[in-house]
């Protein structure tokens, strides 16, 4: 498991334009990771560009989550009163 989790890294590296460690980083902390890890999932039936396919879909949505540090808009104010 561990070569293939290298060169998922290597084509999130060259994706994000981040070096390896970074992107080895990144991939360990995601959700995308422990599905992998996970066999129930089958997601370690897939090929090295599905998973990290899969990993760029996580971080696009949780780069689109709102964050719980944003202060509301005034529209969202408005909408609890």
């Amino acid at each position: 498991m561990s070569n293939r989790i290298g060169a998922i890294s290597v084509i999130l590296a060259k994706r994000l334009n981040v070096d390896n460690s970074k992107a080895l980083k990144m991939f360990y902390a995601s959700k995308t990771c422990a599905n992998l890890h996970d066999k129930s999932t089958g997601l370690y039936l897939r090929g090295d560009m599905y998973v990290a396919d899969d990993f760029m879909q996580e971080e696009s949505n949780r780069q689109k989550a709102p964050s719980s540090r944003t202060k509301p808009s005034k529209d969202q104010i408005r909408l609890k009163k």
